[in-house]
């Protein structure tokens, strides 16, 4: 069991290894996988939420993580939420936009990276290559 402060209890984390790293949740309903987004963000572990969705939240339901991120109990920094939607996406209220395509046909291997949508900053394209197994990022062309 691996606390904030970096504590380990071996005993706690019933042979669970470093709970606060990594945790997969296998959610029975949308609304269910909802909550737990909130509830992350409301406790402010992890750090970053990485979330697959089977259908677009609602703007109601975009509200509520920021509500939830807003009122986040931990002094840290509160988690960044990470949504990935089905197709291409279109969650209203929420703070930026991506759009992300995978070019594996030739080496290096390549993804394209869009900012289509962000509040304060202009639209961008990136490219991320990978070269010798490092991941190299600049702008496209």
């Amino acid at each position: 069991f691996q606390a904030e402060d970096g504590i380990r209890d071996s005993v706690a984390s019933r042979g669970l290894g470093d709970v606060y790293k990594r945790q997969f949740i296998n959610s029975p309903s949308f609304k269910n996988t909802l909550w737990c987004i909130e509830e992350s963000l409301r406790i402010g572990t992890p750090s970053l939420i990485i979330a697959e969705l089977e259908q677009i939240p609602t703007l109601t339901q975009i509200r509520r993580m920021h509500l939830a991120a807003k009122s986040c109990k931990s002094t840290k920094i509160a988690p960044l939420p990470l949504i990935l939607t089905p197709k291409d996406g279109g969650a209203l209220g929420v703070e930026t936009r991506w759009c992300i395509r995978s070019n594996h046909t030739n080496a290096p291997y390549q993804w394209k990276i869009d900012l289509t949508r962000a509040r304060l900053v202009p639209e961008k394209k990136f490219l991320l290559t990978e070269i010798k197994n490092q991941l190299e990022i600049s702008l496209a062309p």
